[in-house]
């Protein structure tokens, strides 16, 4: 609906000579103006084109008041014209253009040192989420895992299992934990670091991918650093650097200049010659690159320093270093009975996804970890996730849609059928029409923005907006033309609700 307002508003610019590279929002007008949308367009045009402006709107035919409110042009549509909106929304195929290039979109990539835990899932179901939008919007995704298979902390991994089977503690800043002596009984014989080091990640890997799977999580690609190494990946990217003459040596290391895009130059390859996580996220990153038109990196908020370097480095390698999105995700805090709960990854105190999901159910962890923005704190209440009321917003959702389905069981036992049209509008069905028109138009933000949690918002709202309906108005009725306008208006919802969850990862349960 938004779009097509934007459009329209577009189009009359062009008409009364006030240009055509006006860039403007349209949004929700504040229910104090009476009106549906609202528009900054005045303050980006001169004052002779604001009664123009607002009289061609008037003629469209598609507006009943357009009020001039400074700075914005407030906007109420006509009732026929919501209608026609709902009834192609409803009716028809909707068409999905094929987006040109690529996307890859690569979250979680967790070091393979122990189990996920929330804060690792809540990347996980955003870029999961993000991943079946962007399919929705038409474009061509694929998910990826990073898997940090070398280095210096699955070396720490590795002597922490074998610690742990000889029973010592575990080294310096080492892993313990359950899990930890878990993979330590199940080694045979003397082993070398470097055995078991492949046996630990492969084992902590498969846990992980066991825990994605019950979280309804799909990867396309599990990425593995050591990979990079392969076939001198390694002199390639660093011929390519040198020469863009912006690699040095210093202290016996090999530096990349960033200048301008980090607080320091950073080190490629060490003393020792080992190569450092930062050269294997070049690597990887050309790797997309290569078939990739855009990169989406889904990370920590600790990663915050990360990103220019990175940029930095995409850019000397010869891609856009505009077209690496990277969204960085604030952390989870677990409350249980009003106290936050304290976890710690090395020491193995921690709820791992896996416990969480099976604590509060699948549906629920993905719908929490989208009630707010990737980059706004989260705190994640146990016990309101495992409520079945209605202030538990995934139930409430999921039950506006259990109810749909129940009016239509009904519908169907007395041979009843939703309309073809709706002839009048109340207050409640009117709110609900212009809610179900602006589904795509919330797709498309959560897209735009790579924020799915403006999806999980909408669908609460048109939820609250069906039970408010539901509450003060009946469907069937003996009046059976009502009944069928009522029944068509119902089914825009379920069609929506059903839709948006599947876009979410959560299910339509048709009884509760």
């Amino acid at each position: 609906m938004t779009g097509f307002i934007k459009n329209c508003i577009k189009r009359i610019l062009k008409e009364v000579n006030a240009g055509e590279e006006i860039h403007f929002d349209v949004m929700k007008a504040p229910p104090f103006t009476a009106c549906d949308y609202a528009t900054n367009v005045l303050t980006k045009v001169g004052a002779q084109y604001t009664a123009p402006l607002r009289q061609k709107l008037l003629e469209e035919n598609i507006f009943e008041e357009v009020k001039i409110q400074m700075p914005f042009l407030n906007m109420r549509l006509t009732n026929d014209f919501i209608k026609e909106m709902f009834l192609k929304a409803v009716k028809e195929q909707r068409a999905v253009e094929k987006k040109k290039g690529k996307i890859i979109i690569e979250f979680i990539s967790a070091n393979p040192t122990g189990p996920i835990h929330i804060g690792h899932i809540r990347g996980g179901v955003l870029g999961d989420c993000l991943a079946r939008i962007l399919r929705h919007r038409g474009c061509d995704v694929e998910t990826q895992y990073y898997v940090n298979d070398r280095g210096r902390q699955v070396k720490l991994l590795a002597e922490s299992v074998a610690a742990a089977k000889n029973k010592q503690p575990a080294p310096e800043n080492g892993y313990s934990g359950e899990y930890i002596e878990e993979i330590a009984g199940t080694l045979d014989g003397k082993l070398e670091t470097g055995e078991i080091q492949k046996i630990a990640v492969q084992k902590i890997l498969g846990r992980i991918k066991d825990d994605l799977v019950k979280l309804d999580i799909k990867f396309d690609t599990f990425f593995f650093e050591t990979s990079l190494y392969e076939k001198d990946n390694a002199g390639k990217t660093l011929k390519i650097l040198k020469e863009k003459n912006v690699i040095f040596e210093k202290d016996n290391a090999i530096w990349l200049n960033v200048e301008g895009w980090d607080d320091k130059d950073r080190v490629l390859f060490k003393k020792d010659g080992e190569p450092t996580y930062f050269f294997s996220d070049i690597m990887y990153h050309s790797e997309k690159f290569r078939r990739a038109g855009i990169c989406i990196n889904i990370w920590g908020a600790d990663h915050h320093g990360y990103t220019g370097r990175i940029k930095r480095a995409v850019g000397l390698l010869g891609y856009n270093p505009d077209n690496l999105k990277i969204v960085l995700c604030q952390i989870v805090r677990l409350k249980r009975g009003g106290e936050f709960l304290k976890m710690s990854k090395r020491e193995g105190n921690f709820l791992t996804a896996g416990e969480v999901m099976r604590e509060v159910g699948r549906d629920a962890v993905r719908f929490f970890l989208l009630t707010r923005k990737a980059n706004a704190q989260l705190d994640f209440d146990l016990e309101l996730a495992k409520e079945r009321t209605q202030k538990n917003p995934v139930y409430y959702i999921q039950y506006a849609n259990a109810r749909i389905c129940s009016i239509f069981e009904k519908a169907k036992q007395d041979n009843l059928k939703a309309g073809t049209g709706i002839d009048s509008l109340g207050d409640e069905s009117r709110e609900l029409l212009r809610q179900i028109c602006e589904f795509e138009d919330t797709v498309e933000l959560c897209a735009a923005e790579y924020a799915p949690h403006h999806l999980a918002s909408y669908l609460l709202a048109l939820a609250s907006s069906f039970h408010n309906f539901y509450d003060r108005n009946r469907v069937i009725l003996e009046d059976r033309n009502v009944t069928g306008q009522r029944l068509l208006l119902i089914s825009g919802v379920r069609k929506v609700l059903g839709t948006g969850l599947g876009l979410l990862g959560i299910s339509a349960p048709e009884k509760m």
